[in-house]
């Protein structure tokens, strides 16, 4: 029978340890029932609890927190007696990466050291790459520890060890079109000259934004949150999309439970690190209530360099998830369109070009508003952006500042 122990040294003290231990135990709970992740302050406190997970599990995983990830790893070969080698293929793919000639020298090194006989585990986004080794009869896995990083770096082990089976895709089957093979050459030429500016376009939901972009040389950093590959789907059809928007992993400590803040934080924090002028993330779905009561949503925000806008839509009855957040994600583009218009000062872009889409939206009532008005004056203490957060809603046609205390502890469950 398949034991397995989790361990996570110090991941207790940020904000993604509920989501981030939920996720973990659930995906865990097809390998071994019993298997739940335990947190400790440092490695120190959790060595009694490993030698008893040593005499019982087959598996040991440990998630490290990337705040102190390079240390806890060091000290992780040393507590079980591993040689540390530096690896020509963690190194090859370190040094494709931007971000690793902005580190020390101390931590490039500790980044390319893994034991001989360790395994990569793929994906490699960054720095903090996770790795398996055997260690007498047990296997060692050692996983970084953030939201929208861990999870498929957890899913890309187990899947690697035949512990569970790879999410599958579904291929929709294109029907052979025959006309085409024996169309001479001049009908086809002809058609494609006859076609409409419609017809050619239509796969284009954004013509602005790729306008914009391909343009002026604007990049976008994206949160990569569980969400973040609907919109990767949603503008994969633009030009220039791979060169434009850069994927950043998400690993600032959550602090609050506020959901709007949140997605703000996030946008600008993937703004930061893609060193862009924008940045746009897209929460999980959450959800409030239960039966036929629950409400489902999700927040996008897309940020500035000035100020960030933020909209939380809501899932429409028996919407699926799937759907509900390709929606939410073609409106986290929408919502970077009329920011990057207003930053170019285009007069011809409507200001109401932006609209949140024919669903439930979070209005602000009238005692908040007033209350929103009475703040515009002070300054608003963000934890990296220093400004104003904007929000548009539907209900009004100007924007409404939107401070920390505004709607805030928006506290709910993942739904996805």
């Amino acid at each position: 029978m398949m034991r397995a122990a989790l361990f996570s040294i110090g991941a207790q003290n940020t904000g993604e340890f509920k989501n981030l231990k939920e996720h973990i135990d659930s995906v865990f709970s097809a390998v071994d029932q019993k298997a739940a992740l335990s947190d400790y302050e440092g490695l120190k406190n959790a060595v009694q609890a490993v030698s008893a997970a040593l005499k019982e599990c087959n598996i040991l995983v440990f998630f490290l927190p990337l705040k102190d990830y390079f240390r806890n790893k060091i000290l992780l070969f040393k507590l079980f007696r591993l040689e540390g080698n530096v690896s020509e293929d963690a190194l090859r793919k370190l040094e494709a990466l931007k971000v690793y000639e902005s580190l020390s020298e101390a931590e490039k090194k500790a980044a390319s050291v893994f034991p001989p006989n360790a395994s990569v585990i793929e994906p490699v986004k960054n720095e903090f790459i996770a790795f398996s080794v055997a260690s007498g009869k047990q296997e060692i896995a050692v996983i970084p520890f953030a939201d929208g990083l861990t999870q498929g770096l957890l899913e890309s082990y187990l899947v690697s060890k035949g512990l569970i089976e790879a999410k599958r895709e579904e291929i929709r089957e294109i029907p052979e079109d025959k006309s085409q093979e024996t169309a001479p050459a001049e009908e086809t030429s002809k058609a494609a000259e006859e076609a409409t500016p419609a017809e050619t376009e239509r796969e284009i939901k954004f013509p602005k934004l790729e306008k914009y972009l391909s343009e002026n040389d604007i990049k976008v950093g994206v949160a990569s949150t569980p969400s973040s590959i609907f919109i990767k789907s949603a503008g994969e059809n633009l030009n220039g999309f791979d060169t434009a928007f850069k994927f950043i992993p998400y690993i600032r400590e959550r602090s609050t439970y506020d959901l709007r803040e949140y997605a703000v934080n996030l946008a600008s924090l993937a703004s930061e690190m893609a060193e862009a002028p924008f940045g746009i993330s897209i929460t999980n779905i959450h959800t409030i209530g239960e039966g036929e009561d629950a409400e489902r949503f999700v927040f996008i925000a897309a940020a500035g360099e000035k100020y960030a806008k933020a909209a939380k839509l809501y899932a429409l009855p028996g919407e699926g998830a799937e759907e509900f957040l390709s929606s939410a994600a073609d409106e986290a583009l929408k919502l970077l369109e009329s920011m990057i218009a207003e930053y170019l000062g285009d007069m011809d872009y409507p200001r109401e070009a932006y609209e949140t889409p024919p669903r439930p939206v979070q209005f602000i009532s009238g005692a908040k508003s007033i209350a929103v008005i009475a703040l515009i004056a002070i300054s608003l203490i963000a934890s990296f952006l220093a400004g104003f957060f904007m929000l548009r809603e539907k209900n009004p046609d100007e924007q409404i500042i939107v401070s920390n205390g505004i709607d805030s502890y928006e506290t709910a469950e993942d739904f996805v």
